[in-house]
C-alpha cells in the first residue's frame, strides 16, 4: 500500500477534487478545486514565482451552452471560473469588482498554501483526473482567447513537469477512461480503467463527480486505498 501524508488535486475540474476528498477524507481547499483547467494551463500556475492575479480585462463571459449554462473564461490563464461568480438559474450575468477581489484573496491564498504544504510534506501526491488539452476552439466565440497555453502534452512529459515545479518527492498519478492499463513514469503514473456504466444511487453523489467508481478502481489498483492516507509528523 502507497503511503501519503498529503493528497491533493491538480485538476482539470472538479471531478477530480470530489474524488480525491471523497476518498482521502480532504478537507483543505487547493487552487485546482474547482476550475476547469487545461495542463498547460496549470503547469503554467505552478511554475516558481508565480503570483496569482486577475482583472477585470482578463474575464470574459462565454456563450451559454445548450443546456442555457455559461461560464467565465480568464484569457490570461486560459482557464474557466465555473464556480468563482454567482449564477442567477444557470447563467452567470455579471463580473463584479468585489467577487474579483474576493477570487484574487482567495486563490492567492490557496496556492501559498499548496506551495506551504507540499514543502511541508514527506510523501505528497498530486491527482489528474486525466490530462486536458483545453478547447477545440474558441470558448468565448469572440477571438480573445489564450491558445497558447492549449493543447496536447503527453502524460510521461506532464509528470515530469510538475515534479519539476513542485518537487521530486511528489508523485503525479493521472486517471484516465480507457482499457484497463498503467503506464509507470518517474514519479508517477497513468492509469486507465473502463467506465463501466456503474453510478452510485440518485442523490448520493453530485453527478459530476461520476463515474466514481472509476477513481475508486484506479486508486485501489494503485494500492491508494482511504488508510493510505496518513497526517504529516
Amino acid at each position: 500500500m502507497q503511503r501519503h501524508d498529503l493528497v491533493f488535486s491538480l485538476g482539470p475540474n472538479c471531478k477530480t477534487a470530489w474524488n480525491t476528498r471523497a476518498h482521502f477524507s480532504v478537507t483543505r481547499a487547493y487552487p485546482f478545486d474547482w476550475w476547469i483547467t487545461p495542463a498547460r494551463s496549470m503547469l503554467r500556475m505552478i511554475e516558481p514565482g508565480f503570483a496569482f492575479a486577475v482583472a477585470a480585462e482578463d474575464l470574459v463571459l462565454t456563450p451559454p451552452k445548450e443546456n442555457g449554462e455559461n461560464s467565465v473564461y480568464n484569457r490570461k490563464l486560459n482557464i474557466l471560473h465555473h464556480h468563482d461568480f454567482p449564477r442567477e438559474k444557470q447563467l452567470v450575468t455579471r463580473i463584479d469588482a468585489e467577487r474579483i477581489a474576493e477570487i484574487n484573496r482567495k486563490y492567492t491564498q490557496r496556492f501559498a498554501r499548496l506551495r506551504a504544504d507540499v514543502d511541508a510534506a514527506h510523501a505528497p501526491l498530486a491527482l489528474l483526473g486525466g490530462v486536458s488539452a483545453g478547447w477545440r476552439t474558441d470558448p468565448t466565440g469572440t477571438g480573445e482567447w489564450n491558445a497558447a497555453l492549449n493543447g496536447r502534452i503527453p502524460p510521461g512529459e506532464l509528470v515530469a513537469e510538475v515534479r519539476a515545479r513542485l518537487g521530486r518527492k511528489l508523485r503525479v498519478v493521472v486517471v484516465a477512461v480507457g482499457e484497463p492499463s498503467v503506464e509507470s513514469f518517474e514519479g508517477g503514473a497513468l492509469i486507465r480503467r473502463p467506465d463501466r456504466g456503474l453510478r452510485e444511487p440518485k442523490g448520493a453523489v453530485p453527478s459530476y463527480a461520476e463515474p466514481v467508481h472509476l477513481f475508486r478502481e484506479a486508486f485501489a489498483a494503485l494500492g491508494l486505498e482511504p488508510a493510505a492516507l496518513t497526517p504529516p509528523g
